[in-house]
C-alpha cells in the first residue's frame, strides 16, 4: 500500500508518542515539585524520515534557552522544522524565536501552542502555508527553500543548496512555574555573545524496540575540575578566552576553564586552552573552525583599579597547536561589545558585533577555512593606553543621531593609534603574572611606550599573473596572485576572493594561487569576473580583476588578413574569424597565444564568430611568418615591424 503524505504525517506522530513506551520522553514537564526542574522535548524530521529529539531543561526557569541539535550535521533538509508532542496539560509558553542553520541565523518568531495537535509545530511540508519553489525564511544571500517537487525545505547559501551541519533554536519560554537557583553563568543574548553557556542539549534518537543493552553503561566523563583564579587578581581583570568551534566542542564559556591572565596594566598577555582542560568527549575530535572566538577582560571598563577609557588592544597572535595562525586584526573588534563592562576582543562570532561595524567577524575570520587544532589555542595581545585613577562612567558609552546609548566599540587598530599618543601609565608590576602560559618567541612582554604600526596587517599592491582566463567547461586554473605589504606593517592583509557568477565560475585562494573553477552546467561563451581583495593599513579595500571566459571554440578560424605592419612598441588590431561555433549564441572563445617574439599579444576581445587581437610590436622584422595558436588550431600571418 502506498503512503499518501497525510498517512505518512499521521505515522510519523504515532512514532513520536509512541517513544514514551521505548523510554524516550517526547511531552512536556512541567515543575510539579520544588526540586524537579522542568523540561520538554523538541522534535525533529529530516529528509529521508530521519527523526531526531532534543530534550529541552528548562533549569533556569522563565527565560531564553538556545540548544543546538547535534544529530543535524548531515542532513539534507527537512520536512519539518520542528515540533512538541501535544500535552493539554502543560502550562508552558514556548516561542521559538528563531533557526540558526550552519551560523545563518533566521527569525521565526513562532508560537508554539502545546495544547493543540495543529498548532503544536513549525512549518512542515504537508501544510498549505508555505508554497513549492518558494523560500520560506531569508537572510541576505542564505534562506530556507522549499522544493519545487515538494520533498524537503532546504538551505541554500548563494542559492547553493548545501548540507545541515549545524541546527540551533533559540526557545523564548514562559510559564515554567519553576525558580532557578542563583547561578554565575552569564546572561545569553545570541546578538552580541556565545548563544548558550551551559552544554549543549544531547540528542536522543530512537532506540531499538527489542534489543536491550549488551554490556553495564560506562560512567559519564566529568568535567576536569577547574582551576583556581590566577595570582594577583585584586591588583587587576582576569582575562579569559571563550572559545567553540563549529561543533559546537571545545567549549570555553567561563573563567579558569583553561590558563587565564590578569591584566594589571599596559603590557602583553597570553590566555589559552589546551584538550586535557575538557572532558574526553568534548574534544573527541579535532577543532575545526570557530563558532565564538573571543577574549574577555572582565570588569575593565567600570574598573576602580586603573582608567581603562582609553584601552586598546594590538599585536594579536594567534596559536593552535603552538604554530601561528595568520589572521588580520584590523578585521577585529574591541571594546564594551556586550554593555556588561568587561572589554572584549572579539576574533570570531557568529553572534557578533555588527550595529556600527563596517563588516561583521565570522565573514572575516579564516575566509578559506583553514583554522583548526588538535591540542591547544591561545591568543596574546598586547595592552595600551592604561593610565592610573579610576575609570569615569559610561567611558564606553556613546549615543547614535537620535540620541539613544550605544557601546564604544571599534576594529582592532583604531584604538591603538590614539593610544600611542598618550603618555603611558607605570608598568606593571613585576611580580603581578601577566600570563600563566609561555609568551609566544619573538614577543615582547615589555610594556610599550607607544604602539608601533607594525601591528596592522595591510596591502599596498595587489597583482595577478594573468588578467583573463579561458576555462573549459568541468575544468579549472590556478592563477597567481601577488600581495605586497605595505610599509611599517607587520605583512600583507588576507587575500579574499569573489565571483561575479557562480553559474560560470567559482574561486577558492590557496596560498598565493586563486583557483578558478568552471561548472560542467556553464554556458560555452559565457563570462564573468573574479575579484580579488584585499585590505590597505588605513582599512581601505584594494582589488585586482580577472576576466573569465567559458570556452566555445570553433571547427574552423583564419585570419581575417595575411599580413599586418605596425611600429616598434605600438599596437595594431587583427581579427579572427571563427566558424561553426559550438555555442552560435555565443561569443566565441578559446586561448589564443602568439608564437615568436616578433609581436606580443597584449589583449583579446571575444565576439560572435570572431576574436580581435590587439598586438604590441616588439622586435624589428620584415614580413616575418608569425604563428598563431587558437586552441588546438594554427594561423599563420606575415608580420613587419618597424
Amino acid at each position: 500500500m502506498k503512503l499518501t503524505k497525510g498517512m505518512k504525517k499521521a505515522l510519523s506522530l504515532l512514532l513520536s508518542a509512541a517513544m514514551v513506551v521505548t523510554g524516550v520522553n517526547v511531552t512536556t514537564n512541567a515543575a510539579n515539585a520544588a526540586d524537579e526542574v522542568p523540561s520538554f522535548t523538541w522534535c525533529n524530521q529530516y529528509v529521508g524520515w530521519v527523526d531526531a529529539q532534543t530534550e529541552v531543561v528548562l533549569s533556569k526557569g522563565d527565560a531564553e534557552y538556545t540548544v543546538e541539535v547535534d544529530g543535524a550535521a548531515g542532513n539534507t533538509g527537512f520536512t519539518n522544522f520542528g515540533f512538541v508532542a501535544q500535552d493539554k496539560t502543560s502550562p508552558l509558553g514556548i516561542v521559538v524565536k528563531s533557526i540558526i542553520v550552519n551560523g545563518t541565523k533566521f527569525d521565526t518568531d513562532w508560537t508554539i501552542d502545546i495544547k493543540s495537535d495543529t498548532k503544536n509545530g513549525m512549518y512542515n511540508i504537508w501544510n498549505n502555508k508555505i508554497t513549492k519553489g518558494e523560500k520560506v525564511y531569508v537572510n541576505g544571500e542564505n534562506d530556507i527553500f522549499f522544493d519545487a517537487d515538494g520533498n524537503g525545505l532546504s538551505y541554500r547559501e548563494n542559492g547553493e543548496v548545501k548540507n545541515i551541519e549545524t541546527l540551533s533554536y533559540v526557545f523564548d519560554v514562559t510559564n515554567t512555574g519553576y525558580t532557578p537557583v542563583e547561578s554565575t553563568e552569564p546572561s545569553e543574548d545570541p546578538t552580541t555573545e556565545t548563544p548558550a553557556v551551559t552544554e549543549p542539549a544531547k540528542v536522543t534518537t530512537i532506540p531499538a524496540v527489542t534489543t536491550a543493552p549488551s554490556a553495564e553503561p560506562t560512567e559519564a566523563p566529568t568535567d576536569p575540575p577547574a582551576k583556581p583564579a590566577p595570582a594577583d587578581l585584586d591588583k587587576g581583570h582576569q582575562a579569559c578566552l571563550m572559545f567553540t568551534d563549529s561543533n559546537w566542542n571545545w567549549g570555553c564559556w567561563n573563567t579558569n576553564k583553561g590558563e587565564d591572565a590578569v591584566v594589571t596594566g599596559n603590557g602583553t598577555y597570553t590566555v589559552s586552552i589546551k584538550k586535557s582542560d575538557f572532558k574526553s568527549t568534548d574534544v573527541a575530535e579535532p577543532a575545526k573552525g570557530a563558532t565564538v572566538f573571543c577574549v574577555d577582560i572582565y570588569g575593565l571598563c567600570n574598573s576602580d583599579k586603573m582608567d581603562a577609557s582609553k584601552a586598546a588592544i594590538s599585536n594579536v597572535i594567534i596559536k593552535t597547536d603552538d604554530k601561528v595562525f595568520k589572521a588580520d586584526e584590523t578585521k577585529m573588534y574591541e571594546g564594551d561589545i556586550e554593555g556588561k563592562g568587561n572589554y572584549r576582543l572579539e576574533i570570531c562570532n557568529q553572534y557578533g558585533w555588527d550595529k556600527t561595524g563596517d563588516f561583521v567577524t565570522k565573514e572575516e575570520f579564516d575566509p578559506n577555512g583553514e583554522f583548526g587544532f588538535e591540542e591547544s589555542l591561545s591568543v596574546t595581545f598586547t595592552v595600551t593606553g592604561i593610565q592610573e585613577g579610576k575609570t569615569p562612567e559610561k567611558a564606553f558609552l556613546t549615543t547614535d543621531a537620535e540620541g539613544n546609548e550605544l557601546s564604544v566599540v571599534s576594529a582592532v587598530g583604531v584604538r591603538a593609534a590614539e593610544a600611542a599618543k598618550i603618555t603611558p601609565a607605570p608598568k606593571a608590576t613585576a611580580k603581578a603574572p601577566v600570563a600563566k602560559t609561555a609568551t609566544p618567541a619573538g614577543v615582547k612582554t615589555a610594556t610599550p611606550a607607544a604602539v608601533s604600526t607594525k601591528s596592522v596587517l595591510g596591502t599596498s599592491k595587489l597583482t595577478t599573473a594573468k588578467k583573463m582566463v579561458v576555462v573549459a567547461p568541468g575544468k579549472s586554473v590556478k592563477v597567481g596572485f601577488k600581495a605586497t605589504a605595505a610599509k611599517n606593517t607587520s605583512g600583507a592583509a588576507i587575500v579574499k576572493a569573489t565571483t561575479a557568477s557562480k553559474k560560470v565560475a567559482t574561486v577558492k585562494v590557496n596560498g598565493k594561487k586563486v583557483t578558478i573553477k568552471v561548472p560542467k552546467k556553464a554556458v560555452k561563451g559565457a563570462s564573468t569576473t573574479v575579484t580579488l581583495k584585499s585590505t590597505k593599513a588605513n582599512g581601505k579595500a584594494i582589488s585586482a580583476k580577472i576576466k573569465v571566459y567559458v570556452r566555445n571554440s570553433a571547427k574552423k578560424v583564419k585570419a581575417a588578413k595575411k599580413a599586418i605592419t605596425v611600429k616598434k612598441g605600438k599596437t595594431a588590431k587583427l581579427v579572427i574569424k571563427a566558424s561553426k561555433v559550438q555555442n552560435k549564441k555565443k561569443a566565441f572563445v578559446d586561448t589564443i597565444t602568439v608564437k615568436g617574439k616578433v609581436l606580443k599579444l597584449t589583449n583579446v576581445k571575444y565576439a560572435k564568430g570572431k576574436a580581435t587581437l590587439t598586438l604590441k610590436g616588439a622586435k624589428k622584422a620584415k614580413k616575418k611568418a608569425v604563428t598563431i595558436k587558437v586552441g588546438s588550431k594554427k594561423v599563420k600571418v606575415k608580420a613587419t615591424v618597424k
